[in-house]
C-alpha cells in the first residue's frame, strides 16, 4: 500500500512538473534526493512511464566513459556493459522491453513509441553525441529533459551542442573500441572522445538563459529539486550563446 501511494504522489508531482502523455522525455537522476528508503527504483519508473503513456517514450544515459575509457578496456558490450550513472538508469538498462543504443561511452537506454528511431543509427557517428546520437534527436522530435534531483550539472545533451560549435576544449584522443551489439557480433570502430582538458563543466549556466515556466519548469518530486526543459528552446539558446563565447558552460583552470 505504501508503494501504491508513492507511485501516485509521484506521478501526480510530475504532472505538475508538465510531463505530459504521449512526450518524448530524456531523464537525469540522483535517486539519493528523493528521500524516500521504501521505494522500488522499478516501481519509479513504472511512474515515469504510466505519465507518459503508451505513446511516450522514456529514455536514460547509460553512460560508460568510465568503465570504457579506452585505455584499460576498450570493449564495450550493448547487452553487458553496466551504466556509469546511477541506479535508476542501471535498473532501467535491465528491464524488459528496454533497447540500448551502441556506443562504447555514450550509450542512451529507451522504452517506448520511439525508442527504435531514436537509437537505431547511433553507431554510425565518430564522435558521442552526433548527429545520429539520442541526444541531439530528442532536441529534433520536440522531447523535454528531465533532472530528478541531480542539478542542471548532468546534462550530456550540453555535449551535442558543444559537437555542433566545436570549442577548443571539447575533443581529446582518437580511439579505438572494441564494440558487441545486441546480437554480441563483434566490431572495431575508432571515436574522437571528448576532452574538456583543463576546463570545469557549468551546464547550470544554462537555466539563466531559459524562460521560467515555458522553456524551463521548476518543481519537487518528493524532496528532490527537480528541472524539465523544453530541448529545443536549450539547443537554440545554448547555440547561440556558445558561439558568442565558446567558454560560457565552462570554467578555464589556471595553470
Amino acid at each position: 500500500m505504501i508503494g501504491y501511494v508513492y507511485n501516485k504522489a509521484m506521478e501526480e508531482q510530475l504532472r505538475d512538473l508538465g510531463v505530459r502523455e504521449g512526450d518524448i522525455l530524456l531523464v537525469h537522476s540522483s535517486i539519493k534526493a528523493l528521500g524516500l528508503k521504501d521505494l522500488k527504483i522499478e516501481s519509479l519508473i513504472k511512474s515515469i512511464e504510466n505519465v507518459l503513456g503508451e505513446k511516450g517514450t522514456l529514455l536514460m544515459p547509460t553512460l560508460s566513459y568510465k568503465s570504457v575509457d579506452g585505455n584499460n578496456n576498450d570493449t564495450f558490450s550493448v547487452k553487458d556493459t553496466p551504466s556509469d550513472v546511477g541506479v535508476l538508469s542501471e535498473c532501467f538498462r535491465k528491464m524488459d522491453g528496454v533497447v540500448r543504443s551502441l556506443h562504447p561511452t555514450h550509450s542512451v537506454c529507451a522504452k517506448g513509441r520511439f525508442a527504435k528511431e531514436l537509437l537505431e543509427n547511433h553507431h554510425l557517428d565518430q564522435t558521442p553525441c552526433g548527429p545520429n546520437s539520442p541526444f541531439r534527436l530528442v532536441n529534433e522530435m520536440g522531447g523535454h529533459i528531465l533532472f530528478l534531483g541531480c542539478g542542471l550539472n548532468p546534462n550530456t545533451s550540453m555535449h551535442g551542442v558543444e559537437e555542433l560549435v566545436e570549442p577548443d576544449y571539447l575533443y581529446g584522443e582518437m580511439l579505438q573500441y572494441k564494440l558487441f551489439n545486441v546480437n554480441r557480433e563483434k566490431s572495431y570502430k575508432y571515436y574522437k572522445t571528448h576532452g574538456f582538458k583543463n576546463t570545469i563543466q557549468c551546464y547550470d549556466r544554462i537555466e539563466a538563459l531559459l524562460e521560467e515556466g515555458t522553456e524551463l519548469k521548476k518543481g519537487k518530486v518528493f524532496e528532490a529539486e527537480c528541472y524539465l526543459i523544453n530541448a529545443k528552446a536549450m539547443w537554440k539558446k545554448a547555440i547561440n550563446i556558445l558561439r558568442e563565447d565558446e567558454h560560457y558552460f565552462v570554467d578555464v583552470k589556471k595553470s
